[in-house]
């Protein structure tokens, strides 16, 4: 009663009605929103290690996320962004975020980029996904090199407790509050320095 349609692989695309159930708290509105959904994606996909490497050059924003997860099957890599498809029939996962699973992760951000598209995924091997946006069009944060202040909470949890809410923030906020997958965040060149090491 929740699928209308099976498309092989454990990837199903969701009755409207079940994926309005499934609601998220919100849809992409700024390229943070984004970024979140990308984490979210790799940590539901079993990842252990995710490596998120931005860059910007006049108002593009472009974002490479690449995971150790489960993969995605050749079939599925441009099925992903359709709406309401998704592998997560009976694990969507609830969050500070708000409902994951639903299939409209990665349909909004397609949605809302220049550019988004698989760059490479092979089932076990994990996936590399890249996202491009112009920022003149779906906002960021305006300063997006300020590294947030983290301290521990009353429970002794360590957490973010100050600085602007930027990219950097929301892989950092997702790192301290999703474990796995461990996050390593950076430029391009930082990403692969670190991949090598």
């Amino acid at each position: 009663l929740r699928v209308e349609e099976t498309l092989g692989n454990g990837f199903v695309r969701l009755r409207v009605s079940e994926a309005e159930r499934r609601q998220a708290k919100h849809d992409i509105r700024n390229i943070e929103d984004a970024v979140i959904e990308l984490l979210r994606n790799a940590r539901d996909a079993g990842a252990q290690t995710v490596f998120l490497a931005t860059t910007r050059e006049g108002t593009c924003r472009t974002v490479t996320c690449i995971d150790d997860g489960c993969g995605i099957p050749e079939p599925m890599l441009d099925r992903v962004f359709e709406a309401r498809v998704t592998s997560k029939l009976d694990t969507m996962a609830m969050d500070r975020w708000g409902v994951h699973g639903r299939g409209m992760a990665l349909f909004s951000i397609r949605h809302n980029a220049l550019e988004s598209r698989i760059c490479r995924s092979e089932p076990g091997f994990g996936t590399a996904l890249l996202t491009r946006f112009d920022c003149a069009q779906i906002a960021e944060r305006t300063d997006q090199s300020s590294w947030p202040r983290v301290s521990k909470n009353d429970e002794g949890r360590h957490v973010t407790s100050r600085g602007p809410h930027n990219i950097l923030r929301t892989a950092v906020d997702f790192a301290l509050d999703c474990r796995p997958p461990e996050v390593f965040f950076g430029s391009p060149s930082d990403v692969v320095a670190t991949i090598f090491s």
